[in-house]
């Protein structure tokens, strides 16, 4: 018995295996937290520099409302966060991370992207939507769309 028994000691439980799945997830998860909180940070720094406001989330609900002014072609499933805002002038400017898939349904693959546009207040029409450029970090690409706009 004596070497069967140490083999059933060292195998894995079934609760150990649950516990290590629960403790590499939720590290996962903090990581993931602090990625994210230190480019909320970074965000919100250069839209107060820029005299706009910052939310994380879209609660303007700009995802469906710029879907079809995309001028990507078959951009879809569009998710908008980052949300940068201000109005000025009569107008309202926006910029925000846009991710959306492109492409056919065999090979479709997600994209990630600054997006800007501005529109009246009194809700006239989307103007030009402008997307930064693809071969750039997003940081940068707020910065050319927020020129361009």
């Amino acid at each position: 018995m004596g070497s069967a028994g140490r083999a059933d000691d060292d195998a894995m439980t079934p609760l150990v295996f649950l516990m290590a799945l629960v403790g590499i997830t939720l590290g996962a998860w903090g990581a993931q937290k602090v990625v994210d909180s230190r480019r909320h940070g970074k965000l919100a720094k250069l839209a107060r520099a820029w005299e706009m406001q910052f939310v994380a989330e879209d609660r303007l609900m700009i995802g469906p409302r710029i879907a079809p002014h995309l001028p990507i072609v078959g951009a879809a499933d569009v998710v908008v966060s980052d949300l940068m805002y201000a109005t000025e002038k009569g107008r309202r400017r926006y910029l925000f991370t846009c991710e959306f898939g492109v492409g056919v349904v065999s090979a479709r693959r997600r994209q990630r992207r600054v997006v800007g546009f501005a529109e009246g207040v009194s809700g006239e029409e989307i103007s030009r939507v402008v997307i930064g450029p693809e071969d750039r970090a997003l940081a940068e690409q707020y910065g050319a769309v927020h020129d361009e706009i």
